[in-house]
This record gives C-alpha cells, sequence and structure tokens, in this order.
C-alpha cells in the first residue's frame, strides 16, 4: 500500500533584511570594547526620481521614531537628525540570500530564494518534507525545526518571521501576516494544519496572495478584502473581470494547483 506524504513548505521572511546586513557589518568592524553610546535609527536610501534620495528600509527604531519606506531623506533627517545613513545595496542584500539559502540546507536538501522585496525585505523558501521527524517526531518535529530556524536567525542578528503550510503560497501569506495567527505580539511563526489553508486563509487580507498592488485596490472597490471573500465567487468571472492571475494564486495557495519552488 502506497503512502500519501503531504507537502510541507516554509516560507521564511526577513523584513529587515537590509539594515539587519549593514548593522551585522558595522559590529565586525567595530573595535572589540566600543564606548558606549544610544543606538541610532538606522536607515538605507537610494535616488529615485530626480535629485531625490528616499527611503528605501528602515530599522526598527527609525520605524519607530516615524520614518517609512520612500520617505524623502530631507524629511526624515528633519524628524530625526542623529539617523545612521547608507547607500542602498540590493546586491549585498541578495548575496545574502543566496548564502542563507546554502545554509538553510541543515534543514532540508531543497531551499531557493524566493528574492528581494520592497522595504529592503526578502525571503527563502524551504520545502521539509519527510525532513521535520529528524528534530522530533509527528506534528513536534514541525514546531521545532521551524523553533530552530527563526532562533538561530535571531541569534545571527536578523529579523525572521516562519509559515509552514502544504502550500507555498498559504506558507508565505501565514509568514507575512502571523499576527492574524499569532496568541501574542513577540510569536514569529505560524505554522498551519495540514490540509486546513482554506480555513487559515480566510480571513487573511487579498495581498497575502501575492497580487499586484492595482489589482488589490481594484477588487477592494468592490468590497472584496480578504482571501474568504474570494473562494466564495465563480472562478470563470473573477478570472473576466480581473485576469488569471487573481485564480492561479488563490488555486496555488489552496493547493488546488500546483507551484513549484
Amino acid at each position: 500500500m502506497t503512502r500519501t506524504v503531504t507537502r510541507r513548505v516554509v516560507s521564511l521572511w526577513l523584513p529587515r533584511l537590509a539594515t539587519d546586513r549593514l548593522c551585522r557589518r558595522q559590529q565586525a568592524t567595530r573595535p572589540r570594547k566600543p564606548p558606549p553610546s544610544p543606538a541610532k535609527p538606522h536607515i538605507t536610501v537610494a535616488a529615485k526620481g530626480g535629485d531625490t534620495l528616499r527611503l528605501t528600509a528602515v530599522d526598527l527604531a527609525a520605524q519607530t521614531a516615524g520614518l517609512f519606506p520612500d520617505q524623502t531623506l530631507i524629511d526624515a533627517r528633519t524628524l530625526k537628525p542623529g539617523v545612521a545613513v547608507d547607500d542602498a545595496d540590493p546586491a549585498s542584500d541578495l548575496a545574502m540570500l543566496e548564502r542563507f539559502a546554502t545554509w538553510c540546507g541543515r534543514y532540508t536538501p531543497w531551499t531557493s530564494i524566493d528574492g528581494l522585496e520592497n522595504s529592503g525585505a526578502g525571503g527563502l523558501w524551504l520545502d521539509v518534507t519527510g525532513c521535520t521527524h529528524l528534530f522530533a517526531p509527528g506534528q513536534q518535529g514541525e514546531a521545532a525545526l521551524i523553533d530552530d530556524l527563526v532562533r538561530r536567525f535571531a541569534t545571527a542578528g536578523y529579523t525572521a518571521r516562519a509559515g509552514l503550510a502544504d502550500t507555498p503560497g498559504a506558507a508565505w501569506a501565514t509568514a507575512r501576516f502571523t499576527d492574524r495567527f499569532a496568541s501574542s505580539a513577540r510569536e514569529t511563526a505560524c505554522i498551519g494544519p495540514p490540509g486546513k489553508q482554506q480555513n487559515a486563509l480566510a480571513a487573511l487580507p487579498i495581498a497575502a496572495l501575492r497580487l499586484p498592488a492595482e489589482t488589490v485596490a481594484g477588487l477592494d472597490l468592490l468590497g472584496l478584502r480578504c482571501i474568504g471573500d474570494l473562494t466564495a465567487l465563480p472562478r470563470t468571472g473573477l478570472a473576466r473581470r480581473f485576469g488569471k492571475t487573481v485564480t492561479r494564486r488563490l488555486d496555488q495557495a489552496l493547493g488546488h494547483i500546483a507551484e513549484p519552488l
């Protein structure tokens, strides 16, 4: 008798990849015993449109101070004069993601880069199907793997959030919208029960389907704001009005069609 193995995928999200990488680089070049000083908010900038410099990424301290991506550097320095500024370096961010993807081979031989995102974020894929039992039996193995993964990134100085589900789409959504599932704001991982992705995704915003911003805006105008709103609609009409990308992403997240990594 052949046993069917449920596919299990981890989406690892590094929401502050750019600023975390810069912070780690600066720590590596400091003297072993630097003089005590308050931590400065940290941002990266790049030229966007003419001579205007705008923020491309901010760390937690900068965000707390009221700074945000796409804000002009002039406005940021007016609000927070002591902010530390570095040039944006997407090539180095991507190289770091590649190193992380290789390092994650400790969990599974199937890893890949999800890519860089806006605001200095980045992501990774880990197909952990058949691998979690190496950490602990049953569902405990999934929890142990995710806990070890996120903890090691945190120890290395990188903010990380993880989602684990049957499909890449569901894992991606839960990694980036963990607060919808977490019992406390400090939790950084979400594990979706096998075969339950439709229930888990229903309350999440439509943006969690990895759709273009203009498509999300168009759906919002019709009062369609969460994934559950879409699952109740006929696929044909949805595709005719908004294109096949919407139905394809929805069916990928729900596991109706395959999505290779």
